[in-house]
């Protein structure tokens, strides 16, 4: 069956991209969840200490990619009265550059989940 290429940049914050979250990068058991009507899901999109959980596990050393993993989040935005934006960012950590995953979001749990899929799908 082909799969579908999901636009992560486009995705808002609520419970689809929450349930992707999960499934692919905690790892979880999304059949539970479709059971209990996602009442048990962590809020990672609109939460930042659920989103944390996902930048403490792609970190850590025994993280399910089997590489080091860097993380930067860092705010912008186009002048001093605009409105301020999120970067998040993982890299795969090489002695040279390595690979980096960007999510761009106006709150940093949103930025910090498009930016862990990409890492784990490999967008």
């Amino acid at each position: 069956m082909p799969t579908t290429k999901i636009d992560i940049d486009s995705m808002i914050a609520g419970r689809e991209l929450d349930k992707l979250v999960e499934e692919h990068v905690m790892g979880g058991d999304m059949e539970y969840h479709y059971e209990s009507c996602f009442s048990y899901l962590e809020l990672y999109s609109t939460y930042i200490s659920a989103a944390w959980a996902m930048v403490e596990k792609l970190t850590s050393p025994t993280n399910d990619l089997k590489k080091r993993m860097g993380f930067a989040l860092v705010t912008c935005h186009e002048d001093f009265s605009g409105p301020v934006s999120y970067v998040a960012t993982f890299e795969f950590i090489r002695l040279v550059h390595g690979e980096e995953f960007k999510g761009m979001a106006d709150t940093a749990p949103l930025a910090i989940c498009k930016a862990a899929l990409k890492a784990v799908m490999g967008d």
